[in-house]
């Protein structure tokens, strides 16, 4: 019929050589137009063999997309393309962004780190410079360099002050409450998220509001106050699963584990954060995936299955060692 089949890659390779450069872009483009609506990975590999302008653009909106759908090393690829491709600073400022998130889910946070310093020195608007330094913080609170992590907090604030974005805002406010647990700020890390939640509701962002009832769970969480903590994570994860939002369900299933576990319901602990570690582990999300296996391995030590914690222990050491 229309089709052609090539017994062998190299058959296949020497046609295409034959061709002319300007009939193989010709081509290229007609294949871009038919996965345009079907495949926005292949759109953008065949706009990029088209040699055509709207390549890094298309690079850069696969690479959202497979955030979105947390296949995070296919992100990562894209994001790549669109760095090496583009031709003006705010394309190079926007896909180092998108490399820098890619590269924080993924665990590679020094990577990370020089994508997102990169695209907050090619930023000429606060808007893109304020997303480059709350990744940059972020990346940075993931090291445990949490003065610095709020130094660049600052900066990323007065950004989304000059921006005028309140859903930039509710992120600098969670990231603050996120920054201020570990330093073990109780009273700093309630009012941060509870002002987060304020500005998400502006902004009308059901994510952003999802992801400021997690920090109120972490926040009653380091209050000792449990079943508090576990209503706001319950209510987090239920935005999450209606609204698909991935990366928040990995982040709050093992502390809706943790929360069950201290009530003492330790089978349906178990059976949350092992749900949790799998469905990292699947996505690539290898911080989410410790997290999860760490709440497991606890919860076995709180049963008294000592060979079960040691077991789940060193999976958990294995992973992070593969993980630098």
């Amino acid at each position: 019929g229309i089709e052609c089949r090539f017994a062998h890659a190299l058959v296949r390779e020497a046609v295409y050589e034959s061709l002319l450069r300007s009939a193989r872009r010709s081509l290229h483009r007609r294949a871009a137009h038919w996965f345009e609506k079907r495949d926005p990975g292949l759109y953008a590999e065949h706009l990029t063999a088209a040699e055509d302008p709207a390549a890094p653009e298309a690079h850069r909106h696969a690479a959202v997309i497979e955030q979105q759908a947390c296949r995070f090393e296919r992100a990562r690829r894209h994001a790549e393309h669109a760095l090496a491709l583009s031709q003006s600073d705010a394309e190079r400022c926007d896909a180092a962004a998108v490399l820098g998130e890619s590269c924080l889910a993924l665990g590679c946070t020094e990577q990370a780190i020089a994508a997102f310093r990169n695209s907050a020195a090619l930023a000429k608007e606060p808007g893109p410079r304020a997303r480059a330094r709350l990744g940059l913080a972020t990346a940075l609170r993931v090291l445990d360099r949490l003065d610095d992590a709020l130094d660049v907090l600052e900066a990323a604030e007065s950004d989304a002050v000059d921006e005028g974005n309140p859903r930039r805002l509710a992120r600098v406010w969670t990231l603050r409450g996120n920054l201020h647990f570990p330093r073990g700020e109780l009273d700093d890390c309630l009012r941060a998220h509870q002002r987060a939640l304020e500005l998400a509701q502006e902004a009308g962002s059901v994510e952003d509001i999802a992801r400021a009832l997690g920090g109120l769970g972490d926040a009653e969480y380091q209050r000792g106050r449990m079943q508090s903590s576990l209503g706001y994570v319950t209510r987090c994860l239920d935005l999450a699963g209606r609204h698909g939002l991935a990366d928040l369900r990995f982040a709050y299933l093992p502390m809706a584990a943790a929360c069950r576990a201290y009530g003492g319901e330790f089978e349906a602990a178990a059976a949350i954060a092992r749900e949790a570690a799998d469905a990292a582990r699947e996505a690539g999300d290898r911080r989410a995936e410790l997290i999860a296996t760490n709440v497991i391995a606890s919860t076995a030590v709180y049963r008294a299955m000592y060979e079960q914690a040691q077991a789940d222990a060193d999976r958990k050491s294995t992973r992070l060692n593969s993980s630098h």
